[in-house]
């Protein structure tokens, strides 16, 4: 059963009102509830990339963004270390409070705000904790941080009110360098990560930090895993898919091009497509499953 609060909310973000309308509505309905640390929880971020071309471009599409608001978001400052994959909502009305912006005709006031007497200037002022996802794994394997901010927006969704292409929407807005092809990405967490615990990724992930995974999964092995149709009313494959993903992130420097893991290829999914493989698949697959 989802809380009263978190309803409303949703409600007036997906409704059709203007974005100072929508604004105005929930800073409202934030107002009311108070702010409570407590439940600012599973904050994720990444560092912003070292190289300075990627770092500026990463800084000058926030830039756009607080353009095109009309006054309702605050623009980078331009020494930004790091970008949130989740909590992004919550720390853009943060950054607009403390920077002015209006909202309507009014303009945010801290002083009111932390005048509520609730957490919220301890949480302005002293921050919370967060999870930082490191540069280097952002730019070397941006679909598994992507995957993660996905299946992490859906877990935060109310029971009864979960939509994965909200989650992907919520992980598309930071523009992620897979961002071209995030769709897929949400596709795989969709039917392979192992429901609603998203188990499989979790596990995926460990693997990639384990053993030092650094390569990018690319655009067209991220569609094979995703959406190869192996054509079996038994089973998806989805262990299958895991552990050919587990081989591609932590492929040798032998199969490795420009970055890109080219361990396994599309003619690899080709042949595991083969009639005569298919028992073999099969047994595979139920042997990772009982492990």
């Amino acid at each position: 059963m989802s809380l009263p609060w978190v309803t409303k909310l949703l409600a007036i973000i997906e409704s059709d009102a203007p974005i100072n309308q929508k604004a105005a509505q929930a800073l409202d309905l934030l107002k009311a509830i108070g702010w409570d640390l407590k439940k600012i929880t599973q904050s994720v971020c990444v560092e912003l990339p070292y190289e300075p071309t990627k770092r500026k471009a990463a800084i000058d599409a926030n830039a756009r963004l607080a353009e095109q608001s009309g006054g309702l978001l605050a623009k980078p400052f331009g020494q930004e270390r790091f970008q949130s994959l989740s909590l992004s909502h919550t720390t853009s009305f943060l950054r607009s409070l403390e920077a002015g912006c209006k909202l309507g005709n009014d303009t945010l006031s801290v002083e009111q705000m932390v005048a509520q007497g609730d957490d919220f200037g301890k949480i302005l002022q002293e921050g919370w904790d967060w999870t930082v996802v490191a540069a280097k794994v952002e730019e070397e394997v941006p679909a598994l941080p992507v995957a993660m901010t996905i299946a992490h927006h859906y877990q935060l969704q109310p029971q009864g009110m979960k939509n994965l292409d909200r989650a992907v929407q919520q992980a598309a807005s930071s523009m992620p360098p897979c961002q071209k092809y995030i769709k897929n990405i949400g596709n795989f967490v969709a039917s392979f990560a192992g429901g609603e615990s998203f188990n499989l990724l979790k596990y995926l992930d460990f693997i990639s930090r384990q053993f030092g995974g650094s390569l990018m999964f690319g655009e067209d092995f991220t569609d094979l895993l995703a959406n190869c149709d192996w054509k079996q009313g038994s089973t998806t494959f989805p262990m299958l898919r895991v552990a050919l993903a587990c081989c591609q992130v932590t492929s040798p420097k032998s199969s490795q091009k420009d970055g890109f893991a080219k361990l396994i290829a599309k003619s690899d999914f080709d042949k595991l497509k083969g009639k005569k493989l298919l028992p073999n698949l099969l047994k595979a697959e139920s042997l990772m499953l009982a492990a």
